[in-house]
């Protein structure tokens, strides 16, 4: 597994994304949902042919609620029924995990002893990025967006 050092950014960023929100259920596993609802936002891109990034996002917000979405690239002109959602973050820790996707939680208890050492508090919300499928699980990128204070 390698990443880049954790990076602590004050320019904002934002994404508008279109997919799902759902309360987590402390039953289920945060990435059980997560594949829940992609598979809800694919089966709508794939019904409406929605023009997109193909890139999957996983929102993390306070209270335990969970969005699994994805950016469309003419999102002005669809019928879906995705839910349209901006997020924005405006003081954040960046960190690119590369690897098994077993080993995010390996990589989250990492940024956020990192994110204490350099003296700021993680808060909401937080984003996974995913980059595109390899069968080479030791090649999979997920981009991490960790807001801070």
């Amino acid at each position: 597994m390698s990443q880049l050092k954790l990076q602590i950014i004050k320019q904002p960023k934002t994404l508008t994304l279109h997919g799902f929100w759902k309360a987590h259920d402390e039953n289920k596993t945060r990435g059980g949902e997560m594949m829940e609802l992609l598979g809800q936002v694919w089966t709508d891109v794939r019904e409406n042919k929605l023009a997109n990034t193909g890139i999957n996002h996983a929102v993390y917000d306070c209270g335990d609620i969970v969005f699994a979405g994805l950016e469309l690239t003419s999102p002005e002109t669809i019928k879906t029924i995705l839910v349209k959602q901006e997020f924005t973050f405006t003081k954040y820790a960046y960190w690119k995990h590369i690897g098994p996707y077993s080993e995010l939680a390996n990589a989250y208890n990492k940024v956020h002893a990192e994110i204490t050492d350099l003296g700021c508090t993680a808060t909401c919300p937080s984003m996974e990025i995913y980059g595109h499928w390899t069968d080479d699980d030791s090649k999979l990128e997920t981009e991490i967006f960790i807001s801070v204070d």
